[in-house]
């Protein structure tokens, strides 16, 4: 049951230089378990100090940010350093240098040799924040001190991956400490997907590594949209077997994120009841299959970063969610006043004419802005859009049309934008509620998401606002 706190390993590596000998080194690659923002490197040069001169050379004369040592002890043992900002140098006792790496990310023993035979490995996956793919269970503390948390729901969020079926759900793990000299027993809940995968033959770890690492970016983005805020991997885990059948547990690629986010207050979008029976699968399938996937998604980081951001910066980042949606949901039906093929005959003819005028007027500045005349304007963008996916929008601005809202909405977006402004007293808390909440609906109605299974509270916030 007990685990280290700290995740180390240590190897044999060799690295080639530019120059073309090979630099050895005692390679220490060690984070914390649970802790996403850590993760360090030192590589420890063996030789004399000629060899240990040159392997510093060669660190800082490396024109990518990136190092692939090899393994000594196994020859399919591939470890590649990721993203290198920095490196530093110091001496041991015996004077021997020691490298510190400060990187991105590190994959350990994802190589690229091919596999003869298929094989079936494990995946886990650690996301980030914790708490969030659990549904309702009961946690009771007996009068001895035992802890038994017993779902009362049992869900089961199943994802696709290259014919394996993989799984996202509440893991715990454990850790022991003493503290003042009683035993501590330290329970920690991660999010997590697990399951079983298949290698083909002729194909390799490496690049099956690389295809998940795409598939749980799209993952990652519906439930930062299910959950109003980002969700991230940081650490994918390889169980298996190699080439000659021996089992291996140390495969992994780790990466560094920016901080440590904890779950959101907030109500989610989608519930985690929602999300199974095979509904985060529909939300990733749904994202994938849209013409405009890129922007879609896109859409979803913006508007999930709006939920942890000051208001001013979360009304702009809404705002520029909302208008990629509305142009994914238009995806060039309705967008443009004229069709592409006639606007540069009807631009000839304004600019003939604007030359042509007997005014003193700057034409120059005139003729700059005509490119902007192609384009409909937002209000009749999003109506055309809302006329295509029929989101509600009649309790967005009670007190208003939902035009009226929108072109209030606007001026307060191109006050913060050219101005620096964010209006008078709270209105732009409370634009920014209605808009965020009308970009999530027209997301799920572009993702063709039930209505029934949208969380019930998730618009708490506006039935706050128009009660008030």
């Amino acid at each position: 049951m007990s685990e280290s706190k700290n995740f180390d390993v240590a190897f044999h590596g060799k690295m080639p230089a530019p120059n073309g000998e090979i630099l050895d080194c005692l390679a220490t690659i060690s984070f914390p378990r649970w802790d996403s923002t850590k993760l360090s490197v030192e590589l420890l040069w063996l030789g004399g100090a000629v060899e240990q001169r040159n392997a510093g050379v060669a660190l800082r004369g490396l024109k990518e940010n990136f190092l692939k040592l090899t393994c000594v002890s196994s020859e399919d043992v591939d470890v590649e350093l990721l993203g290198i900002v920095g490196i530093g140098d110091s001496r041991c006792s015996n004077s021997a240098q020691v490298s510190s790496i400060s990187l991105f990310a590190v994959q350990f023993g994802i190589a690229e040799c091919k596999f003869e035979k298929e094989r079936e490995i494990t995946v886990i996956v650690r996301l980030q924040p914790s708490g969030i793919l659990g549904g309702p269970s009961i946690r009771t503390v007996s009068f001895d001190g035992a802890v038994e948390i017993k779902k009362t729901e049992p869900l089961t969020i199943g994802l696709d991956f290259e014919g394996g079926m993989l799984e996202a759900m509440e893991t715990f793990e454990y850790y022991e400490t003493t503290e003042n000299g009683n035993e501590v027993t330290h329970q920690v809940r991660r999010s997590s997907i697990t399951g079983n995968i298949k290698i083909a033959s002729g194909d390799s770890l490496y690049d099956v590594n690389e295809r998940l690492k795409k598939y749980l970016d799209e993952v990652c983005d519906a439930l930062s949209l299910s959950y109003r805020q980002k969700v991230d991997y940081y650490e994918i885990e390889y169980i298996g077997a190699d080439q000659e059948g021996q089992s291996f547990s140390s495969r992994f690629f780790r990466r560094k994120l920016q901080a440590v986010e904890a779950k959101a207050s907030t109500d989610e979008l989608i519930h985690s009841r929602g999300l199974a029976d095979r509904g985060l699968q529909h939300l990733v399938n749904e994202i994938g299959r849209s013409s405009r996937s890129e922007d879609v998604r896109r859409a979803i980081r913006f508007l999930a970063a709006s939920f942890s951001s000051n208001v001013e910066t979360a009304f702009f980042m809404t705002f520029s969610a909302m208008e990629t949606i509305v142009s994914c949901c238009l995806n060039g039906n309705g967008e443009y006043v004229v069709e592409k093929s006639k606007w540069k005959k009807v631009e000839s003819l304004l600019r003939t004419a604007i030359k042509g005028l007997d005014m003193d007027i700057p034409r120059e500045q005139l003729m700059a802005k005509l490119p902007e005349l192609k384009r409909s304007a937002l209000n009749s963008r999003i109506l055309r859009a809302c006329e295509i996916y029929n989101p509600k929008t009649s309790d967005l601005w009670p007190d208003l049309t939902f035009e009226e809202g929108m072109r209030r909405a606007a001026s307060i977006r191109n006050g913060l934008f050219h101005a620096a402004s964010s209006g008078k007293g709270g209105v732009i808390f409370e634009d920014l509620v209605r808009v965020r909440t009308f970009t999530e609906r027209l997301i799920l109605k572009l993702l063709s998401w039930p209505d029934d299974d949208v969380w019930r509270w998730y618009d708490q916030d506006l039935k706050w606002l128009n009660g008030k």
